[in-house]
């Protein structure tokens, strides 16, 4: 756990560096952030009215704290997917850490990794702060990493003569 804190805090660190010295200075020449002030903020604003007004609702508050629950148990599910079969060709099957895969697993592996960690910061921590940018940010980047990734292998596998979709795959792009 230790360890896994430490390079979520390195991530942390490292993509705050990017964009303090890339992004930041290439929105202030772009003009974004007069566009950003004038258009996107009164937008966001309203949104965040009307799902505040919408979360006030009993039945919305209890999908709310399951969520937190149901977040690291996709991830660790999808940790399981990964070593599933994704392809199998005459005879012979390939997860995501084969060498056919070209290290893939690695990656998905860490993503998850930090979706779980994230999961049970906003677990632990109580505070909506973290519950929304930990838990919730880190998941929708994990799910829409795995939903893509699955979904363009099924493609690919599915593309080539004599290989069927595995399961590992279909569970990761769900998941």
């Amino acid at each position: 756990m230790q360890q896994m804190t430490t390079g979520a805090k390195q991530a942390v660190n490292g993509a705050r560096d990017f964009f303090n010295t890339k992004v930041a200075p290439a929105v202030e020449n772009s003009g974004a952030k007069e566009f950003l002030s004038n258009h996107v903020a009164p937008a966001a604003r309203s949104a965040a009215r009307s799902m505040q007004q919408s979360t006030l609702r009993p039945g919305l508050a209890k999908l709310r704290g399951l969520a937190t629950f149901i977040l690291p148990a996709a991830a660790f599910l999808a940790i399981i997917s990964l070593f599933m079969p994704v392809a199998s060709a005459m005879g012979f099957s390939v997860n995501y850490f084969s060498d056919e895969a070209g290290g893939e697993g690695g990656f998905l592996l860490f993503t998850m990794r930090v979706t779980i960690a994230a999961s049970v910061v906003a677990v632990t921590r109580k505070a909506k702060l973290s519950r929304v940018t930990a838990a919730g940010v880190v998941g929708i980047v994990a799910g829409l990493i795995g939903m893509i990734d699955g979904f363009r292998t099924m493609g690919s596998v599915s593309g080539t003569c004599y290989a069927s979709v595995g399961a590992g795959v279909v569970l990761l792009a769900l998941l």
